[in-house]
């Protein structure tokens, strides 16, 4: 693949609320096209956390132009990211 030819992702962001009758479920979602690059930023859009403490997650599918974004060994991100608390 060479360097600057454009990938199609789909980017999904989870959130897990910590306690009691707390909430769960996707926060947010893109999907687009961007040029390969050491850093490289994806906008996520999505729904306002109520207040509480989260555990968030964020999963990436990379694919060519051509290719549907769907998870395959190699074409797929996930972090698990720390705590969050919204005020």
């Amino acid at each position: 693949m060479l360097g600057n030819s454009p990938l199609n992702y789909k980017a999904s962001i989870y959130g897990k609320g910590q306690g009691p009758g707390s909430n769960s479920g996707l926060v947010g979602k893109a999907q687009g096209t961007n040029i390969p690059a050491n850093i490289v930023t994806i906008n996520v859009e999505g729904n306002t956390l109520p207040e509480g403490i989260y555990q968030l997650a964020a999963m990436v599918i990379l694919g060519l132009p051509d290719m549907e974004l769907t998870p395959k060994p190699g074409t797929t991100g996930a972090i698990d990211g720390g705590q969050v608390e919204v005020y």
